[in-house]
Order: C-alpha cells, then sequence, then structure tokens
C-alpha cells in the first residue's frame, strides 16, 4: 500500500501542476476571444486544433496519442466557450 499511496501523491502533485497550467492557458484564450471579439474574428480557425492535436501527437509517449488527443478534445471546447465570453470570468 505504501507504493500505491506514493504513486497516488505524485499524481495529486502532477495534477496540481496541470491546473495551474490550465488556468495559464484558458485565460490565454479569453485574450484571444477578446482580441478576436474586437476584429470581429471567427473563434474556431479552420485546422488551427488538428494542427495542434498533430504537433501534439509526435511529443506524445507511444500508445497515448489517442489519450492526449481526446483531452485536447475537451481543452478546445472548453477554450471555445471561454472565447465567445466577453468579460474575462470570476474566480
Amino acid at each position: 500500500m505504501d507504493e500505491l499511496k506514493k504513486l497516488r501523491e505524485k499524481i495529486d502533485e502532477i495534477d496540481g501542476e496541470i491546473v495551474g497550467m490550465l488556468n495559464r492557458r484558458f485565460a490565454l484564450s479569453v485574450e484571444v476571444g477578446q482580441l478576436k471579439a474586437e476584429k470581429g474574428a471567427a473563434v474556431l480557425v479552420s485546422g488551427r486544433e488538428e494542427e495542434i492535436k498533430s504537433r501534439l501527437a509526435k511529443a506524445s509517449l507511444p500508445g497515448f496519442e489517442k489519450s492526449i488527443s481526446g483531452v485536447y478534445d475537451r481543452i478546445f471546447e472548453e477554450s471555445r466557450l471561454l472565447q465567445e465570453i466577453k468579460e474575462e470570468p470570476n474566480g
């Protein structure tokens, strides 16, 4: 059980890092959305998400490409929603 506890503690630490990175990424998405709104640009840019997923698949460990792609599908969905918000979210 000690080994399991240690692994879970490492996962908890990584989760904290991921949340911090997602907060930064989402804050930037809000800024991107504000710039796009000012310029009258569309939220979704054709090909941009696939380009990112392709780049990240190459950086993924073998066997994790599909999982990384799925995670980024969700990140992109949330980023698009945030870009549609005219004001920076509270909290």
